[in-house]
């Protein structure tokens, strides 16, 4: 929704995942989103939002949800904790 984008909402939102995980010793949080081998502008800003927090390009799947949407998967280490 066009409206609540750039106001804040999504890095409050990550803030609060961060320090919960954090609290459990989570190492990482991971995302899956669209892939740039697929057009789609708006997940082009999806990637450039988690990029911005932090979010690392781990590995792209092209037949995790079909070939026409190949999926990103992303990572950022948020803690010294284990891996879940």
């Amino acid at each position: 929704m066009k409206a609540y984008h750039r106001q804040g909402i999504g890095n409050l939102l990550l803030d609060e995942a961060e320090e919960w995980c954090a609290d459990q010793e989570v190492a990482f949080l991971q995302v899956k989103t669209l892939s740039a081998s697929h057009p789609d502008l708006n997940y082009a800003k999806t990637r450039e939002f988690y990029r911005s927090v932090g979010f690392l390009e781990l590995e792209e799947f092209l037949e995790l949800w079909r070939s026409e949407n190949p999926c990103l998967l992303m990572v950022k280490a948020i803690s010294q904790g284990s891996f879940c």
